[in-house]
C-alpha cells in the first residue's frame, strides 16, 4: 500500500513538473510575473510533496506504535501484558472509553471501535503493577504508579499529578464517589487527597498486603480485602474498623459494593466468592460451591482455557463486579472462565467465556449490556453481550514478555515470540504479518531465522525443536530429544545444521534436512542458556549455568576447550562477524565478557550494568557490542576499546533480548513487559 501510494504520488509530482515547465519556459510571450507566479506555484508544490514524503515515512508505522517513545527509539511492537489485579480494566462513566492496564501503562480504547485512543505509561524502570480508576464524572484517570500514584488529564492526555510514596509498591486503588479522594492499597491502605496528592490517613490493620480496596458508592465506607484471608470495613472519615470479616480459607483477590450499598462482594484464592451483608457484617451466601480438584487438573485447566461443568469455579477467583442494577454479579477466575451469578439466588446463570491464563479481570459497562473480561496469557480483551453472553468485539496485542527477536536474513521482517506464538512483524510499518502458532505449541523460549529466511526454528519448554516454514505457517520438522526445555537454538551458516542448547544440560546438533540427531555433546554440569556458530560453521560456542563457556568442533564432535572467568550463569554468547571475538553476558557479573576465540584468553570485562546481563549481540560489522540487562536498559560498547558509548532508556522491565538489523542501523530489544523496541542507531551513536 505505501509502495502504491509512493508511485502515484511520483506520477502526479512529474505531471505537475512538467505542466508548470511548460507554463513557465513553454510560451514566450507570458509576462514576467506570470511565470514568477508560476515559478513560485511550482515551488511551493514541490515542498508540499517533499513533506508528503517525510509523513508517509513517519507514518508507516500505526500510530500507537509510535506513543510516548523513549529517545532513539523508532516503534514499539507489542502493547505489554495486561496486568495482574482487581482493577486491570474499567469503562468510563459514560462507557464510551475502556482503560486496560498493562505493564508498560495504561491504554485507553474507543468502546465502539476497539480502537487505541491514548497510553499513559508509567514510571520508568518502573514495572507497572496494574491498577486505574475513572475519577466519577470521567475527566480524569488515577494509576498506580512506582509507590505512588499519577492522575491524568483524559481529554488533552496529559499527566497533572504524579505522587510518590516510599511505603512500598500499591496493589489496587479507589476513587471515591465525590472524586475528592484516592484510597491506595498496599502493605496498608492510604487515603490521599487527589486535588493535592497528600495523604489524609492510614488504614492500617491487615497483617498482611492488601489486594483491593473499594469505595461504598455513599463514599462513607471502606472495603478492603487481603492475602491475611480477611475482609475489613473502614469508616472513611475516621478510619474507624467498623468490621472484619472472616470466612475465606486463602487470601481475598477482590472485593465489590452492590450499587445499593448493602452488600459486599468478597472473591477468594480459595476459589469461591462470598457475600456479606454491610449493615451487620454477617456472611449471607457462597457463590460457587464446587468439588475440590487437584492442582495438576487446576493449572491445565487455566492453560487450555477449559470450561468447567461445575456451577463453581475451579481455581483462583480474581475479580468480581456487579451490574449497574445490582441484579447479576460477574467473577473472572484463573480457571480461565467468567461467569455470571444471580445475586438473590446465588446461582450460575452463564459462562460468558473460556480464556485460559492467570488472570482474569471484570468490568461491567456503566449501562450494564457489555462486560469487559480480560486474559494475561492471551492478551487479549473480550467485550461481551451480557443478554446473548457472545463476544461482540475483541482488543488483541496485549501479550505477556517477549523471549526473543530476530531479524530476517534481508532485514525486511522481524520475529518475536510472545508466550506460546511467533510473531513476525514488517520492520518499515510495524504490521503484523502473521503468526506462527498451534492449539498447544507450548511456551516458545527461543527461536532463528534459516540463513535463507525461509524457515524459522524455535525451542520449546517442552523439549522439542519444532521447525517452521515461514510462507505457509506450517511446521515443517520436529526434533525431539531434549528432555527438558530447549533455551536457545542457532543455525549453522550454511543452513544444513542446528544446534540446541537446553536445561538439561545438553547441546545437541541436528541435520536439518533429515531431522536425525547428530550427536549429544556433554560436558556442560548446569543448564546451557545459549548456542552460537562461528561464522564459517566449523565451531560453535555454549554458555551455561554453570559458569562456563565452552567451544566445540562441529565435525569432530568434541569439546575444543572450556573459557572461565564468570562468577555466576553465562546468559548469553555469540561470536563476532570475523569469528575471532566472543561475547558472553554474565548474570551475576552484571557485566559482559570479550574472549579471543583461539587463546580463550579474556580481552576485555564490559561492566557498568546495575543488575544481571541478559543477553550480547554484535553489530554486523563488528565494531560495536549491545548488552541487555535486568536493569532495563541496553548499552552499547565499542569493541576496540570496550568503552560504553551509549545507553538506551525505554523498557520498563528487564531486556531479554537483543538483535541488530542485517545493515546495522537498528536494534531490537525484547523485553519482560511484553514489547520490542525498535532503535534507529543512526541518530544514537555517532
Amino acid at each position: 500500500m505505501i509502495a502504491q501510494s509512493k508511485r502515484m504520488r511520483n506520477e502526479i509530482m512529474e505531471s505537475v513538473i512538467l505542466h508548470v515547465t511548460r507554463s513557465i519556459g513553454g510560451r514566450g510571450n507570458k509576462p514576467i510575473g506570470m511565470q514568477m507566479r508560476h515559478f513560485c506555484l511550482f515551488t511551493w508544490i514541490c515542498m508540499c510533496f517533499i513533506a508528503l514524503d517525510w509523513i508517509s515515512v513517519a507514518q508507516g508505522y500505526q500510530d500507537y506504535q509510535t506513543w510516548n517513545l523513549p529517545e532513539g527509539a523508532i516503534a514499539r511492537f507489542g502493547k505489554g501484558g495486561i496486568s495482574e489485579g482487581d482493577k486491570v480494566i474499567a469503562f468510563s462513566p459514560d462507557g464510551k472509553l475502556l482503560a486496560v492496564s498493562t505493564e508498560i501503562g495504561v491504554w485507553l480504547y474507543d468502546v465502539k471501535t476497539t480502537q487505541e485512543r491514548a497510553l499513559f505509561l508509567g514510571t520508568e524502570h518502573s514495572f507497572f503493577r496494574g491498577a486505574a480508576a475513572f475519577s466519577p464524572d470521567g475527566t480524569h484517570l488515577a494509576t498506580v504508579d512506582a509507590g505512588g500514584f499519577k492522575l491524568w488529564n483524559v481529554a488533552t492526555r496529559t499527566n497533572v499529578l504524579t505522587v510518590h510514596s516510599h511505603a512500598g509498591l500499591f496493589n489496587s486503588l479507589a476513587v471515591s464517589p465525590d472524586g475528592t479522594k484516592l484510597a491506595l492499597a498496599g502493605r496498608e491502605v492510604k487515603l490521599t487527597e487527589i486535588e493535592t496528592g497528600k495523604t489524609i490517613r492510614v488504614f492500617a490493620g491487615h497483617t498482611d498486603w492488601v489486594n483491593s480496596v473499594s469505595f461504598a458508592p455513599d463514599g462513607t465506607k471502606l472495603a478492603t480485602g487481603a492475602q491475611d484471608n480477611t475482609v475489613k470495613l473502614w469508616e472513611v472519615d475516621t478510619g474507624k474498623n467498623i468490621d472484619t470479616l472472616r470466612g475465606h480459607n486463602d487470601e481475598v483477590k477482590c472485593v465489590a459494593f452492590s450499587p445499593d450499598g448493602t452488600t459486599l462482594a468478597s472473591s477468594s484464592m480459595d476459589h469461591t466468592i462470598k457475600l456479606w451483608d454491610v449493615e451487620t457484617g454477617k456472611y449471607v451466601d457462597t457463590l460457587g460451591r464446587s468439588a475440590s480438584t487437584s492442582i495438576t487438573k487446576q493449572v491445565l485447566w487455566s492453560v487450555l482455557g477449559r470450561i468447567t461443568n461445575s456451577g463453581g469455579h475451579t481455581f483462583w477467583v480474581d475479580t468480581v463486579a456487579f451490574s449497574p442494577d445490582g441484579t447479576t454479579l460477574a467473577s473472572g477466575s484463573s480457571d480461565g472462565t467468567v461467569k455470571l451469578w444471580h445475586v438473590k439466588t446465588g446461582k450460575n446463570v452463564g459462562t460468558l467465556v473460556s480464556f485460559g491464563g492467570l488472570s482474569n479481570p471484570v468490568a461491567f459497562s456503566p449501562d450494564g449490556e457489555i462486560i469487559a473480561c480480560s486474559s494475561d496469557r492471551h492478551g487479549a480483551v473480550k467485550l461481551c453481550e451480557v443478554a446473548t453472553e457472545k463476544t461482540i468485539d475483541t482488543i488483541t496485542g496485549h501479550i505477556s514478555s517477549v523471549n526473543f527477536a530476530s531479524f530476517s536474513p534481508d532485514g525486511t521482517t522481524l520475529a518475536a515470540a510472545y508466550a506460546d506464538e511467533v510473531r513476525l512483524w514488517k520492520v518499515d510499518t510495524g504490521r503484523k504479518i502473521t503468526s506462527l502458532k498451534k492449539a498447544f505449541m507450548g511456551s516458545v523460549q527461543s527461536g532463528a531465522y534459516s540463513p535463507n529466511g525461509a524457515q524459522f526454528a524455535v525451542g520449546l519448554w517442552n523439549g522439542k525443536v519444532e521447525l517452521w516454514e515461514v510462507s505457509t505457517g506450517k511446521i515443517v520438522g520436529t526434533f525431539a530429544g531434549h528432555t527438558d526445555t530447549v533455551n536457545d537454538v542457532a543455525y549453522s551458516p550454511d543452513g544444513t545444521r542446528l544446534i540446541s542448547g537446553s536445561d538439561d544440560k545438553t547441546v545437541k546438533l541436528w541435520d536439518v534436512l533429515s531431522g536425525k540427531e547428530i550427536t549429544t555433546l556433554n560436558g556442560h554440569t548446569g543448564e546451557v542458556r545459549s548456542v552460537a556458530f562461528s561464522p564459517d560453521g566449523s565451531k560453535f560456542v555454549s554458555g551455561s549455568e554453570d559458569m562456563t563457556v565452552k567451544l566445540w568442533d562441529v565435525s569432530a564432535e568434541t569439546e575444543i576447550t572450556t573459557f572461565k572467568g564468570h562468577k555466576g550463569e553465562v546468559s548469553s554468547v555469540v561470536f563476532s562477524p570475523n569469528g575471532l571475538t566472543i561475547a558472553s553476558a554474565g548474570a551475576e557479573d552484571k557485566s559482559a565478557k570479550l574472549w579471543n576465540a583461539s587463546t580463550g584468553e579474556i580481552t576485555a570485562t564490559l561492566s557498568g550494568h546495575e543488575s544481571y546481563v541478559n543477553s550480547v549481540a554484535f553489530s554486523p560489522d563488528g565494531t560495536k557490542l549491545a548488552t541487555g540487562s535486568m536493569d532495563d536498559t541496553v548499552k552499547l560498547w565499542e569493541v576496540s576499546t570496550g568503552t560504553n558509548i551509549a545507553t538506551l532508556r525505554g523498557n520498563n522491565h528487564w531486556v531479554r533480548d537483543l538483535a541488530f538489523s542485517p545493515d546495522g542501523t537498528k536494534l531490537a530489544s525484547a523485553s519482560a513487559e511484553g514489547t520490542v523496541l525498535l532503535w534507529d542507531l543512526r541518530h544514537t551513536v555517532d
